[in-house]
């Protein structure tokens, strides 16, 4: 989660590094993250445009973790879909958003 609130504030601050380092009980582990465009999602919070952001642990890592972020909200993650090898794992969509 702590990673998910930096790539909030970096978004909104117009920068993005493309690798962020956690650790993870005894071992530090990067994950790469990319911008990849924006898209219109229909949510139950209504028509929302968003910025795309794509992170895996390296460039030929299957699984991949896709989050969509509203800039008008603040770049609260609306959507998140984790997929391996194309095939999806799970997905999240926003419900309600109370500030």
């Amino acid at each position: 989660m702590s990673i998910q609130v930096e790539v909030m504030l970096d978004l909104k601050n117009g920068e993005m590094p493309g690798v962020f380092s956690i650790i993870e009980k005894d071992q530090m582990k990067d994950f790469m993250y990319t911008r990849e465009g924006t898209a219109k999602l229909r949510t139950s919070l209504g028509m929302l445009d968003t910025v795309i952001v794509a992170s895996r642990r390296s460039a030929n890592d299957s699984r991949v973790l896709r989050m969509w972020f509203a800039p008008d909200l603040g770049f609260v993650p609306v959507q998140a879909e984790r997929t391996r090898d194309g095939k999806l794992d799970f997905a999240i969509r926003i419900r309600s958003l109370k500030r």
